[in-house]
């Protein structure tokens, strides 16, 4: 997992094609935007189930471990 800091109005580029902003922080809580093409699916984790979400993760894992091979 890559952890970054960010201020407000910075943004970071995720691949090609997808742009990250923080929007503001207000309150303990973080508003930011997402800029993606449509055909990238952007759901909050919290409507996901468990399964879903580590089905994600081992998605993750497996990629990952496959770069790292590739090496």
């Amino acid at each position: 997992m890559l952890i970054l800091s960010r201020r407000v109005r910075e943004g970071l580029t995720i691949g090609d094609s997808m742009i990250v902003k923080v929007l503001g922080v207000q309150y303990g809580q973080v508003r930011f935007g997402i800029e993606a093409p449509p055909t990238i699916n952007i759901v909050r984790n919290e409507l996901l189930t468990k399964e879903q979400i580590n089905r994600i993760y081992e998605t993750i894992k497996t990629m990952n471990e496959t770069k790292a091979m590739q090496k």
